[in-house]
């Protein structure tokens, strides 16, 4: 499986991906079955999408709102095209913020814009973790697409997903709400959701719960520092 590096950062997320061994991301992955669609909300540079597509040959959409990362991946999809004989076709990119609803907003850039640069917010700085970002420097501005889960699958007619990975670092709460109409359905088979702060974590666990997935796993990031991370696997 060939992947495109360009920066120290994107080197460091390569080497330390599934390097722990409790990284319970990373054994879904290997183990989640009749994987057809995967959704991939806050994909950085791909690796999780990628892999998923090498493990199950399934279809990949990726929802990022970084310029940086949307063209790692475009370099790693035509890479692997190229080299390997993948099918460009089994692969989307969609360049937005994923939320709630459909908007066109501002992503705010809080470290220099180069390749890695996955520090970005996208319209509502205060929403993401740790406090929020309203003092996060400001390195550049971008407006782009804000797009829900649900405005994919039934607006833009994107197949239904069978599995979904949300990391967008706090912003998840707004992911689960812009996907009720996926949760009704039940089409979703598991989801792996990184969730910060004790007003998520029972917000999205009472979510899944009230529409028939339970909680198979979950792995801290970060132990001891507050507000607390967890990467949360849920199946129906």
């Amino acid at each position: 499986m060939y992947v495109i590096v360009r920066s120290y950062k994107e080197l460091r997320r390569f080497v330390q991906f599934g390097d722990r061994a409790t990284d319970s991301v990373h054994q879904w992955l290997h183990d989640i079955k009749d994987c057809e669609v995967y959704f991939d909300a806050g994909p950085a540079n791909g690796l999780e999408g990628f892999l998923v597509h090498h493990l199950h040959k399934c279809k990949v959409v990726f929802i990022e709102p970084s310029t940086f990362s949307v063209e790692t991946i475009l370099k790693t999809i035509h890479t692997q095209a190229t080299r390997s004989g993948i099918d460009r076709e089994r692969f989307e990119i969609v360049h937005a913020g994923c939320s709630d609803a459909e908007s066109y907003a501002r992503a705010y850039y809080h470290e220099m814009p180069k390749p890695g640069a996955t520090y970005v917010s996208f319209s509502d700085r205060g929403d993401y973790c740790r406090g929020g970002r309203m003092d996060a420097p400001i390195y550049g501005t971008q407006w782009i697409k804000g797009v829900s889960l649900d405005s994919l699958v039934y607006n833009y007619n994107f197949p239904a997903p069978t599995h979904v990975k949300i990391d967008i670092d706090g912003f998840e709460n707004k992911a689960l709400r812009g996907a009720k109409r996926l949760l009704d359905s039940g089409s979703v088979k598991s989801w792996a959701i990184e969730v910060t702060g004790e007003d998520n974590i029972v917000e999205i666990g009472d979510t899944m719960k009230r529409h028939g997935y339970r909680e198979i796993a979950r792995e801290e990031h970060y132990p001891g520092y507050q507000p607390r991370t967890f990467d949360f696997i849920y199946a129906r």
